[in-house]
């Protein structure tokens, strides 16, 4: 392997096999830990990672870490993973992190994945030097009907278990059949790769079956309003970007957090990208810029040493 490569490897983390994509340069100025949202699938953060990268000059080491339960083959047995397991997870991973570099470390989460990144934060506070959140899903909205439609939909057993069965089914048909499909569900504007990565993994019905039990989990977990202690206490170390058009992370919520933390670092992102954004080459660079420029702003002394690939 290639110093500044793209890898995808597995590793048995807190005991249970799990997906890393790595970007691993040979004099590391910071570690970006990146967590992804429900599906936890690492593979379709791929744009985006390797932009972030490209953004540090290659002055990072970036870790994509996948959810346990979420890989490409069923490597644990059917196990089905809760929200609380899946944030246990990332903090043996990070854990183990902290522990091996001596280095600045950045935490990254996107959706469900802010929260868990904040969670991770909680545990190492002095640890961990910045927590940029994504189109968080922080709190439950009481105002989107698509999301109260959600959380009794996943609460009904027999739904899941059909829907993990078709999307088992499709997995089965031919492959131009099931591409075609996927790309008139999810949205046409996803590209290829993205298709195809949905393809390889959100075809199982194990797989599919974790994805909507997190998000069962995550309903029960998740209060109509988000920690307000501690991100009032740790908001000089915390970033977050909404969408306009984003129900996971509503403007409601940017309202409530720039009157409840008038010095968190929060931003809207203007430009229509989807709550997906990975899912599109445009939506990942320009987020993995917005990444950049924010840990260079909140971490000053590393700014020198973080300046993109073609800067001068």
């Amino acid at each position: 392997m290639a110093i500044g490569d793209t890898t995808l490897r597995v590793e048995r983390i807190n005991g249970y096999m799990t997906e890393l994509m790595e970007i691993l340069v040979e004099a590391p100025k910071l570690r970006v830990v990146f967590i992804p949202g429900n599906p936890g699938i690492i593979p379709f953060y791929k744009s985006y990672l390797e932009a972030l990268s490209q953004s540090f000059g290659e002055n990072a080491n970036i870790t994509g870490i996948g959810y346990v339960g979420h890989t490409c083959k069923d490597l644990e047995k059917g196990k089905l993973f809760s929200l609380e397991e899946q944030v246990e997870h990332k903090i043996q991973f990070v854990q183990k992190v902290v522990a091996d570099e001596k280095i600045p470390l950045v935490l990254v989460g996107h959706s469900i994945g802010a929260h868990m990144a904040l969670c991770v934060f909680k545990r190492f506070p002095d640890k961990v030097q910045h927590v940029v959140a994504l189109y968080p899903f922080l709190a439950t909205n009481e105002g989107s009907c698509f999301q109260s439609f959600l959380k009794w939909s996943l609460r009904q057993n027999f739904l899941c278990e059909a829907l993990a069965y078709f999307a088992s089914f499709v997995g089965r048909v031919p492959k131009t059949i099931s591409r075609g499909l996927l790309k008139n569900v999810f949205g046409r504007n996803w590209s290829q790769f993205s298709v195809d990565v949905a393809c390889q993994y959100l075809l199982q019905y194990s797989l599919v079956r974790n994805i909507m039990y997190l998000g069962m989990t995550e309903f029960k977990k998740l209060q109509r309003h988000p920690d307000w202690e501690f991100l009032i206490e740790r908001q000089s170390n915390i970033s977050i970007l909404f969408g306009v058009d984003d129900h996971w992370g509503p403007l409601t919520l940017f309202e409530e957090m720039t009157g409840q933390a008038p010095h968190l670092d929060v931003e809207i992102e203007h430009e229509g990208h989807d709550h997906a954004f990975c899912c599109t080459e445009d939506g990942s660079y320009w987020v993995a810029a917005y990444c950049a420029k924010t840990i260079r702003k909140m971490l000053p002394k590393l700014e020198p040493v973080l300046l993109p690939v073609n800067s001068t």
